[in-house]
């Protein structure tokens, strides 16, 4: 349950830096590591919830100025 409130918190200060793409910003070389957390809702149904996080979170990483091939994202596989 904290990890799933961290990724919210996370996902909503990310959504609210709008900084447009840097060339060479503060942020060029650094490195970013997105990680995303589950693939099931508590019912155990499939959840798209934290691959749209991870995705969002990504692209917010690159409009701060990341380079993209510096940003890893890491998933687990969907269970059955």
């Amino acid at each position: 349950m904290m990890t799933r409130v961290f990724l919210f918190l996370l996902l909503i200060f990310a959504s609210a830096v709008g900084v447009a793409p840097a060339s060479a910003g503060p942020f060029d070389s650094w490195a970013g590591l997105v990680v995303a957390g589950d693939s099931r809702a508590h019912s155990g149904a499939p959840s798209e919830v934290f691959d749209n996080a991870r995705r969002d979170l990504v692209t917010a990483l690159k409009q701060m100025g990341f380079a993209e091939d510096h940003i890893q994202q890491f998933f687990g596989a969907a269970r059955a």
